[in-house]
C-alpha cells in the first residue's frame, strides 16, 4: 500500500515538474519573442526616422552639362527624362535616394561635452567624414573632407554687435561657432551639405577626443601601420611597423600632427583613413560576438558624444551595416590644393573632381533606352 502511495506521489511530482519545465520554457520563449519583436520594431522605426531626417531631398547639381546640345534635350529621344537627373560625360545619372549618409566629426576638445560660454568656443572639428551606406550594392563608403577646406561658414555672433555673419574660412572652424552641442553640429552639417552640392545628410555624430580610447578598446584595439610622420610619438613606434592601438595610443595616432610641417593636417588625414579602415573591420568582428555592442558603446561614451540619432536608429544601423562590405578602396579623400594663407593653411578643393566623386558614390547610371 505504501509503495503504491509512493508511486502515486512520485508520478504526481514528475507531472508537476514537467508542467513547471513547460511553463518556464514558455515564459522564456515569450520573452525571446518579445525581445525579437521589440528589436524588429526598433529597427523598422529607426529606418523610417533616418529617412525623414535628411537635410534635403536630392543634391542640387546642374541637371544638364553645358555641353549638352538641343538634340540631347529632345523629348522624343529621352521620353523618360525626370527632374533631378544629371548628364555627366555623356551618361545620365540619378541620385540614389536609398543611400543613408551620416556626418562623423572628431572634435578637438577634452572631457565631456558641455555648453559653450561664448559663440566661438565650440571646439574645431579636426576630423570630418561622411559615411554613406548603399543598400543597393550593400557597401559602405567614407568620404573624407579636409579640415582646412575653404568654404562659406556661418560665423554666429562674430559680426558688429554680436550679429551673425557669413564668410569664407576653414570648415573645421564652423563647429566652434555654436553651442558646442547640437547647434555646433547642425552648423557643420549644413556647411558640409552646402559644400557638396546640398548633399542629403541623414544624421550626425560628434565625438570629443577623450572618448577615443574607450571606442578603440571596445572593439579590441585597432591595428594600424606606423607612418613616417607619426613614428617616435609613442615609445617603440618605428616607420613600417604595424601596431595594435590600445587606450590613449589611439588618440595620438588620429589626433597628433606637427603644426610646423606644411600640410600636416593632410598627412594626418591619411592616418585617420588607415584608422577608419581597420576600425570598421574590428567593429564588425566585435559585433559578430555581441550584436548589442553599438548600443553598449553609445551608453559608455554618451557624455562625450553629440548625435541626432535615437537608440532605435542606432539599433537599426548596428544590425543593417553588419552585412555591408568595406575596404580601403571605399574611402575617398577630397582632391584639391593646400596653400599657406596669411596665418593658417588653406585647402581649396577641385570641385570638378569633387563632383565626379559625388556622382560615383551617390548616383547610379540611368538606362535611357537610347
Amino acid at each position: 500500500m505504501r509503495d503504491t502511495k509512493r508511486q502515486v506521489v512520485r508520478s504526481y511530482r514528475r507531472r508537476q515538474i514537467a508542467k513547471l519545465i513547460i511553463w518556464v520554457a514558455a515564459i522564456i520563449l515569450i520573452f525571446v519573442l518579445a525581445v525579437c519583436i521589440t528589436a524588429k520594431v526598433m529597427i523598422n522605426s529607426g529606418y523610417r526616422n533616418l529617412r525623414q531626417n535628411a537635410t534635403s531631398t536630392v543634391p542640387t547639381m546642374t541637371e544638364i552639362e553645358e555641353s549638352t546640345t538641343d538634340a540631347d534635350m529632345d523629348e522624343d529621344a529621352e521620353p523618360e527624362w525626370q527632374e533631378g537627373y544629371i548628364r555627366y560625360n555623356g551618361e545620365v545619372y540619378a541620385y540614389n535616394e536609398d543611400i543613408l549618409t551620416f556626418l562623423i566629426m572628431g572634435i578637438d576638445k577634452k572631457g565631456e561635452v558641455k555648453t559653450n560660454k561664448n559663440a566661438t568656443s565650440g571646439g574645431q572639428s579636426d576630423a570630418i567624414f561622411l559615411l554613406a551606406a548603399n543598400p543597393h550594392n550593400r557597401t559602405l563608403n567614407i568620404y573624407a573632407v579636409d579640415r582646412n577646406t575653404m568654404t562659406e561658414i556661418n560665423m554666429v555672433g562674430a559680426g558688429p554687435g554680436g550679429m551673425d555673419v557669413t564668410g569664407e574660412a576653414q570648415i573645421a572652424i564652423q563647429h566652434g561657432f555654436g553651442d558646442g552641442k547640437e547647434g555646433s553640429c547642425e552648423l557643420t552639417r549644413d556647411a558640409v551639405s552646402r559644400l557638396l552640392f546640398d548633399l542629403p545628410i541623414h544624421g550626425y555624430v560628434s565625438v570629443n577626443y577623450s572618448a577615443i580610447p574607450t571606442i578603440n578598446d571596445k572593439v579590441g584595439g585597432v591595428e594600424v601601420p606606423v607612418t613616417e610622420d607619426i613614428a617616435g610619438q609613442v615609445s617603440g613606434w618605428s616607420v613600417g611597423d604595424t601596431v595594435t592601438l590600445k587606450g590613449k595610443e589611439a588618440i595620438t595616432y588620429v589626433k597628433w600632427r606637427d603644426t610646423s610641417s606644411f600640410e600636416s593636417a593632410r598627412m594626418r588625414l591619411y592616418r585617420q583613413k588607415e584608422y577608419l579602415t581597420n576600425f570598421v573591420v574590428a567593429a564588425k568582428s566585435a559585433m559578430k560576438q555581441d550584436m548589442t555592442m553599438p548600443v553598449k558603446l553609445y551608453n559608455d561614451i554618451k557624455s562625450y558624444v553629440v548625435t541626432d540619432m535615437s537608440v532605435d536608429e542606432i539599433a537599426y544601423l548596428g544590425t543593417e551595416l553588419m552585412s555591408y562590405s568595406f575596404n580601403a578602396d571605399n574611402i575617398s579623400t577630397m582632391p584639391g590644393e593646400t596653400i599657406m594663407g596669411e596665418e593658417f593653411e588653406e585647402f581649396y578643393p577641385d570641385m570638378d573632381k569633387v563632383k565626379a566623386q559625388i556622382i560615383e558614390i551617390f548616383y547610379e547610371k540611368v538606362d535611357m533606352g537610347e
